[in-house]
This record gives C-alpha cells, sequence and structure tokens, in this order.
C-alpha cells in the first residue's frame, strides 16, 4: 500500500509558473484597454475641437445678430446642425447642456419661421444656455 504525502512547497513550485502566466496576461490586457480607450478619446479630439469652434462661432454670431434685431440666417443655420453633431459627439453632461440650449433654439425658430419678433428675455436665455454649453465643450475638450 501506497502512501501519498503532500509536499505543498514542491505544488506551489509546479503552480507558479501557471499563476506567473495568469497574472502577466490579467496586466496586459488591463494596459492594452486602457491604452485603447485613451487612443479612442485622443483619436476625435481633432474633429471635436473643429465641429465645437465651427457651432460656437456660428452661435456667437447669430447671438450678436439677435441682440441687434437682426437674425443671421446662415449662422443660424449652422447652429441648429452644431446642435445636431454635439449631440451626436459630446460627453453626457455636454449632451444634456445642448439639449437646453436646443429648447431655446426651437423656440427661436418657430418665431423665426413665423415672421414674429424675438423677445429680449428669449434672446437673454439663448446667450445664458450657449455659454453654459460652451464650459462644457472646454471642460471636454481639456480632458
Amino acid at each position: 500500500m501506497y502512501i501519498v504525502t503532500l509536499d505543498w512547497a514542491e505544488i506551489l513550485k509546479n503552480l507558479l509558473p501557471v499563476f506567473t502566466l495568469i497574472i502577466g496576461s490579467v496586466t496586459t490586457y488591463l494596459i492594452q484597454r486602457q491604452k485603447r480607450n485613451r487612443e479612442d478619446t485622443t483619436r476625435f479630439h481633432v474633429h471635436r475641437l473643429e465641429k465645437y469652434s465651427d457651432f460656437m462661432h456660428s452661435a456667437i454670431k447669430s447671438s450678436m445678430a439677435m441682440h441687434q434685431g437682426t437674425i443671421d440666417f446662415a449662422a443660424f443655420d449652422k447652429v441648429g446642425h452644431g446642435i445636431a453633431i454635439i449631440t451626436l459627439i459630446g460627453n453626457p453632461t455636454t449632451k444634456e447642456r445642448a439639449s437646453a440650449f436646443a429648447k431655446v433654439y426651437s423656440k427661436i425658430f418657430n418665431l423665426v419661421q413665423s415672421g414674429s419678433e424675438i423677445p429680449t428675455n428669449l434672446t437673454t436665455e439663448y446667450s445664458e444656455t450657449m455659454a453654459n454649453l460652451s464650459t462644457s465643450l472646454r471642460t471636454e475638450l481639456q480632458q
């Protein structure tokens, strides 16, 4: 009859390469995932910067025109397009502020379509929501 004795040192010596392989694989996976996430955020940074700056240029131009009592239709149209782009590529905070800005934009758009005059309080609200959105865009680009 054979008696089997367990030598824990021998068992651990045989399992050490397996544990090393597992730890190495997990570490490599985590590093690659972090690298991929970082590449995704930086890959589109230039694209975001371009789209956000085009949007802000048009928003400021249309805001200035509204405060002077006129409408810059080309800039106002670009603002609507810019809102759509921001809701596609922005982070959740930016999308939320873009949604608030879009509500004000649509009110003004409906007034412009009907040929009505834009009230001063709506112009002020447009500028305030635009400033909030601008802050969010800058914060997103700095991350």
